[in-house]
């Protein structure tokens, strides 16, 4: 489905929660959607299974809200983390639903990679730049105020933790919307967390010379662990907003990375879970029941650099369902 003369940009709205976001951190999104440009480019070949086992997992469960979806009611779909749809299937997205929401911290990559789409596509599509947890772009602002104000790393450290122990993320997520059909978060919620420690990392590395994990004494431990809190908090409230988001008829794909092995500078290939599916499955499973059996594959993103990735075909358990 492509248009052959240019159309116009689709238009970008601009959520609150974006507003909020450091220029710095708008930056680091942007850098981060033409890596993964740049890689799938490089290692197209490598990459094109994983791109094919999304693109089937998402349309499998597209479809089914489709199927399930009122007759009497508009069919509407939102795909949080759209980023350069590559993994994104949308010309079935935009074909099988009469409108489809498209959110990312870094809309103007998703408004290029939408250049070329017909006008009656791009008539079907809404797109928004927003922070899908409303806490980062206050973390990172606090962390960048933080790096400017403290002369060592112990003392950023210590300040940072402290100000994480009394922020609260409870009712922070930005209201787009409820009563989708068909939601999709791709590869999303495991940078919710990534993003925040990103940012710690990089105010240490810049203005100190410093790794966070060699801050002296227990100030980059006690920090540590309150990042670690923070992805999980983040987590849980991202699994809270997807029920939020679908209609209770609807349904929801589910996948992102929870492992990564890696060959780290010394040539040593290092293994390490990204979130724990332990904490994570549970919170889910309160919330939503599994149209199908989870499956996963591995996702090998460059010759060095290998994800596992966990695919879930979901629909809402409704109030009076739920285990007690």
């Amino acid at each position: 489905m492509r248009a052959s003369n240019s159309e116009p940009p689709l238009p970008i709205t601009f959520d609150a929660s974006y507003e909020a976001l450091p220029k710095q951190l708008i930056d680091t999104f942007s850098g981060m959607t033409g890596v993964i440009a740049d890689q799938y480019g490089q290692y197209t070949g490598m990459q094109t299974p994983h791109i094919t086992k999304s693109h089937e997992a998402i349309i499998a469960t597209a479809d089914e809200a489709r199927s399930r979806a009122p007759a009497d009611e508009p069919r509407r779909a939102i795909v949080l983390g759209a980023g350069n749809c590559i993994d994104i299937p949308i010309n079935h997205l935009v074909q099988g639903f009469d409108h489809v929401t498209l959110v990312d911290a870094d809309p103007h990559s998703t408004q290029r990679a939408l250049a070329g789409l017909p006008k009656a596509a791009l008539g079907k599509i809404s797109l928004i730049g927003a922070d899908i947890t409303g806490t980062l772009g206050p973390v990172a602002a606090e962390f960048y105020r933080l790096g400017r104000r403290h002369n060592n790393p112990q003392s950023f450290a210590r300040a940072a933790t402290n100000f994480l122990g009394s922020l609260s993320t409870e009712d922070r997520t930005p209201d787009l919307g409820a009563g989708f059909a068909f939601v999709s978060s791709q590869l999303l919620m495991s940078q919710l967390g990534f993003t925040a420690a990103a940012v710690a990392e990089k105010v240490m590395r810049k203005k100190y010379r410093y790794e966070l994990s060699r801050v002296a004494d227990s100030a980059g431990k006690e920090l540590t662990i309150m990042i670690k809190a923070l992805s999980h908090l983040l987590n849980v409230r991202h699994i809270e907003h997807l029920r939020g988001l679908v209609a209770d008829s609807g349904t929801v794909h589910f996948a992102d990375t929870y492992s990564l092995s890696a060959i780290d500078a010394t040539g040593v290939r290092r293994d390490g879970d990204i979130f724990s599916r332990d904490m994570i499955l549970p919170e889910i499973a309160t919330r939503f029941d599994q149209l199908r059996d989870p499956h996963g594959w591995a996702w090998p993103d460059s010759p060095e650099r290998e994800y596992r990735v966990m695919s879930l075909s979901m629909t809402p358990r409704v109030e009076n369902e739920r285990p007690a």
